[in-house]
């Protein structure tokens, strides 16, 4: 009897660990998510505070994982920097980096059409010479011809 009580309370005493472990983990996994979008956006701990109408301090707490967070204050912080509450949460992407298709799938189709256009000014600005001309959109004169010189003569040059 005593044995199995031993066992009992050791299996609490690991269970409570992994427990504190846990809650551990996920506080500075919320930590470094809030801190990387609002470093996004180059927020100040300040402003992010008041977009969620939270205090600065309050944030600081959040950010060094030392608060556990309500669930309204998450609403409050997703809210405030412009995502859904899951995706607030989301720290799936944490080790394995944001691959392409997980950004384009964020994107609005706005957003794309503007990316898109923004690619082929870059394109037209690396790939051609522009001359100032060509940015005010004036056909380039011909270049001159170089100026003959003259021999000792005083001739031309052919």
């Amino acid at each position: 009897m005593a044995e199995h009580e031993s066992r009992k309370q050791e299996a609490a005493a690991v269970a409570s660990e992994a427990m504190s472990q846990s809650s551990t983990d996920i506080r500075r996994r919320l930590a470094r998510r809030v801190r990387y979008l609002r470093s996004q956006r180059r927020w100040t701990q300040e402003a992010l505070a008041e977009r969620a109408a939270l205090t600065g301090k309050y944030i600081g707490q959040i950010e060094r994982g030392e608060v556990y967070p309500s669930l309204r204050v998450l609403e409050q912080l997703a809210r405030a920097v412009g995502v859904p509450l899951h995706e607030l949460l989301d720290w799936s992407d944490e080790h394995h980096g944001t691959t392409p298709e997980r950004l384009y799938a964020r994107l609005s189709s706005q957003e794309v059409n503007q990316i898109r256009g923004a690619l082929t000014v870059l394109q037209l600005l690396f790939t051609e010479p522009v001359t100032s001309e060509k940015r005010r959109g004036i056909e380039p004169r011909p270049p001159a011809e170089p100026a003959r010189r003259r021999d000792r003569s005083g001739s031309k040059d052919r």
